[in-house]
């Protein structure tokens, strides 16, 4: 099978306890945690939609607002999602905290793939943390292999769009007005359904 990229991961850059997606990173607010099981407990509240400790943190509510919007769009797609179809996530730039925050509302159908990762062709993401690279003829069957029904284009950048735009019906059009689900059909992938979600909390 093919080589995953692996990439040593860094820490979050500016913007305070938060990431890519919204993402909360424990190592930030609280010195040398690391990846403990109270670190995992912690995560795993987030994608459940709680907001641990924020006080204590003094972290704003604000700060979790893309977090929710994330929630929202997960459970829109999981409303749309039929029973036993396999889903795939397109969230550019997600350092894996997305992956997992969708996989908390979408476990089983959201299948692997790079477990979150920006996808691109892989002159346009040398060097780039967290990156997936693939020719569009590999990204292809990767989707075969992992028999991907469904693709959950949460987010999309000019990367994506100038690697794999060729692959989609509507070259991604959807997608660019936002969330969007698209299907597997003879012609490529199609649009089948905005995912704007309610937000709630």
């Amino acid at each position: 099978g093919r080589n995953r990229k692996k990439i040593k991961k860094r820490r979050p850059g500016r913007g305070g306890a938060f990431g890519v997606c919204g993402a909360w990173h424990p190592q930030d607010a609280a010195e040398g945690e690391g990846d403990s099981a109270q670190s995992t407990r912690k995560k795993a509240a987030l994608a459940a939609g709680t907001e641990p400790q924020f006080t204590l943190l003094g972290v704003g509510g604000g700060e979790y607002a893309p977090v929710r919007q994330e929630l929202a769009v997960a459970k829109a797609a999981k409303a749309a999602i039929r029973p036993g179809q396999k889903v795939f996530l397109i969230h550019q730039g997600d350092e894996g905290f997305c992956w997992f925050l969708f996989n908390q509302q979408l476990c089983p159908a959201l299948v692997y793939g790079e477990g979150g990762a920006t996808y691109g062709e892989p002159a346009l993401v040398e060097g780039m943390p967290y990156s997936a690279p693939y020719t569009k003829e590999e990204f292809s069957t990767l989707l075969k292999t992992e028999q991907v029904d469904l693709l959950l284009v949460s987010r999309v950048d000019g990367i994506f769009e100038e690697s794999y735009a060729d692959l989609f019906t509507d070259g991604l059009a959807a997608a660019k007005e936002g969330p969007a689900l698209y299907e597997k059909s003879e012609a490529g992938w199609t649009p089948a359904a905005p995912l704007a979600g309610e937000v709630t909390g």
